[in-house]
């Protein structure tokens, strides 16, 4: 199975709270699901489709592709 890829569909303007898409968070979730999760992105929150685009199915493998330099919090929580 391949990992689970979060590829930015193009360079953000706000910061975005990425903390929700953890292995454990994403585990068990079917794609539709992941991509209709809300992030939190400066006031308001937008959905993981408005921002990502979402490949592969292997929750335990989790990739960020693309300017990560406003991605917040990746992987929070995880030890």
């Amino acid at each position: 199975m391949s990992a689970l890829t979060f590829s930015l569909k193009a360079k953000l303007t706000q910061r975005v709270d990425c903390s929700a898409l953890t292995p454990d968070g994403l585990r068990g979730k079917t794609g539709a699901e992941i991509e209709h999760i809300e992030l939190p992105m400066g006031n308001t929150n937008i959905a993981v489709a408005e921002i990502f685009k979402v490949k592969g199915r292997d929750s335990d493998r989790v990739i960020f592709s693309g300017d990560s330099g406003k991605l917040d919090r990746i992987g929070a929580g995880m030890f």
